[in-house]
């Protein structure tokens, strides 16, 4: 995937998740846990998208390959 406003949203997000990260105190393990649970779920965000705009491409090709195979048996 390529949209700039996505990986930019994305990037925002890891920064901010770093961020309260580093400013959590270190005895404070519920908090950072929950951001270190969060910050895992952008990054499977990200590779569920992936996973699915590669579906998408390949359900394409697919779609393709049967037009033109229909095109070649009606002498298109």
């Amino acid at each position: 995937l390529n949209d700039e406003w996505l990986a930019e949203v994305e990037a925002k997000r890891i920064a901010d998740l770093v961020e309260g990260w580093k400013n959590t105190p270190p005895a404070d393990v519920e908090s950072r846990e929950r951001i270190f649970r969060q910050y895992h779920e952008v990054h499977k965000f990200r590779e569920n998208l992936h996973r699915i705009a590669a579906a998408g491409r390949m359900a394409q090709a697919e779609l393709d390959m049967q037009a033109k195979m229909q095109r070649v048996d009606h002498g298109g």
